[in-house]
């Protein structure tokens, strides 16, 4: 249902009897109004008898380099959002980290259109998804056997070894005998 909304025009006695009919008929087509004397000009409408359609987009309505689309008596959700963004005038950033896309409890920073994953030391991969082989780095004193695990490594010590002298606490190591 449409409401009446706008600027209430008075309009002379004299000038309604000649111009009713036309008025009526072009008050009809744009959705105008006459009401007792008055010509009520709708809004998205302007001009003497609400002839002309009032271009929205000439206030540039849509944020963040979204494209307006004139339409017939307003653009209402008629701004074409660039993606990451939404909304009547596509004032809201869409927060991509909401589907929680990263893995191995990395933590996921929204950022415009994108999202980036802090990985966990251990993992690595735009969504923290691979691990990490620590043992390329041969972590192991002493000719142990390193053998990778999610997220870290073992040594298996030869005879006569045991301990650790790895300097980063961080790292998980599981020293056997």
């Amino acid at each position: 249902m449409r409401y009446a909304t706008g600027l209430l025009v008075p309009l002379k006695w004299h000038s309604l009897g000649s111009l009713l009919s036309s008025a009526l008929t072009l008050l009809r087509i744009h959705w105008g109004l006459l009401i007792h004397d008055h010509l009520i000009y709708l809004s998205g409408f302007e001009g003497s008898w609400c002839e002309i359609d009032t271009n929205e987009c000439s206030s540039n309505p849509c944020q963040n380099q979204g494209d307006c689309v004139d339409r017939v008596n307003g653009y209402g959700k008629d701004c074409e959002c660039k993606m990451g963004f939404s909304g009547l005038h596509c004032e809201e950033d869409i927060n991509e980290c909401t589907s929680s896309p990263c893995h191995n409890s990395a933590i996921c920073q929204d950022l415009v259109n994108k999202f980036t994953c802090v990985c966990p030391r251990g993992y690595f991969g735009t969504l923290c998804d691979l691990d990490v082989n620590e043992c390329e780095v041969s972590p192991c004193l002493h000719e142990g056997i390193c053998i990778n695990t999610l997220g870290g490594f073992e040594c298996v010590c030869r005879p006569g070894y045991s301990g650790s002298s790895l300097p980063s606490g961080d790292v998980k190591i599981n020293m056997r005998v």
